[in-house]
C-alpha cells in the first residue's frame, strides 16, 4: 500500500453569526492547501448538527452566537466529538477564560490575518494550543524563517518548495528524478529540520518562506 500521498488538509468548520465575515475567511482561505472550510453556519443549533454530521477536525468560532454560546458548545461536544478541536474568533477578548476552561485550543482576534489564521488551524488540528499575543504571526519572523532555510539541503529546500505546491511524494519524485523512497527520507529529513510534524505544516512555513526559497509559483 502506498504511503505517499499528501497529508489531508484540514478540515474546518466554520460558525459566525455575520455571513459576510464568513465569505471573508472562506475567501481568504480559498486555494490554500493546508485547509479546507468543508462547512459554515451562524447558529449553535446547526453547528450541533454539522459538528456531528461533517466531523470536522477543527471548528473555528465565535463565542456569542444568536441562539446560544459557543463555549457552551465547545463544552458539550468534548463528549460527542472528542477528535474535534476548537479556535474561537474574537472581537474584544471576552469570554477567552471560559473558552480555554471548556476545551478550546485557544483564541484569535477577527482581524487576524490569513498566514496566522492557517497555522493556527494547522497547529490546532494537530493536538497543540494557539494563544493570540503569544503565537501570532511574528512568531515566525522572517529570520527565523532565514535560519530554518538555512538548514536544508539544497535538495531539501526543493523538496520543500514542491511540498508547498501540493506535489505528493511520487510527483516530486517524477520533477527531481527520484526515487519515492529516496524522495520519503528528503521528506522525513524537512519535517524534522523544521520542527514539525506534517506535510501541512511544512507547507505553511513553506509558502511563509516562499521568496526566502526563491521558488516561483
Amino acid at each position: 500500500m502506498s504511503t505517499t500521498s499528501q497529508t489531508a488538509p484540514v478540515r474546518v468548520l466554520l460558525v459566525d453569526a455575520q455571513e459576510i465575515y464568513r465569505r471573508g475567511i472562506v475567501r481568504a482561505l480559498a486555494g490554500d492547501l493546508a485547509v479546507d472550510v468543508v462547512g459554515q453556519t451562524g447558529t449553535v443549533a446547526q453547528a450541533d448538527q454539522l459538528v456531528g454530521s461533517l466531523c470536522p477536525d477543527v471548528v473555528l468560532l465565535d463565542s456569542r452566537l444568536p441562539d446560544g454560546s459557543g463555549v457552551d458548545l465547545c463544552r458539550r461536544s468534548q463528549q460527542t466529538a472528542p477528535s474535534t478541536h476548537w479556535l474561537f474568533l474574537t472581537a474584544d477578548g471576552d469570554g477567552l477564560a471560559d473558552a480555554a476552561s471548556a476545551g478550546a485550543a485557544g483564541h484569535l482576534r477577527k482581524d487576524v490575518h490569513p498566514p496566522e489564521l492557517v497555522r493556527a488551524l494547522v497547529r490546532a488540528a494537530a493536538g497543540g494550543t494557539w494563544d493570540a499575543a503569544r503565537d501570532g504571526v511574528a512568531a515566525t519572523a522572517v529570520s527565523e524563517l532565514t535560519l530554518l532555510v538555512a538548514s536544508l539541503t539544497e535538495r531539501e529546500a526543493a523538496v520543500l518548495r514542491l511540498i508547498t505546491d501540493g506535489l505528493t511524494n511520487r510527483q516530486i519524485g517524477a520533477v527531481l528524478f527520484l526515487s519515492e523512497k529516496t524522495v520519503k527520507n528528503y521528506v522525513s529529513g524537512v519535517l524534522a529540520k523544521l520542527g514539525v510534524q506534517r506535510r501541512t505544516q511544512a507547507a505553511v512555513l513553506g509558502a511563509d518562506a516562499r521568496e526566502l526559497l526563491g521558488a516561483p509559483r
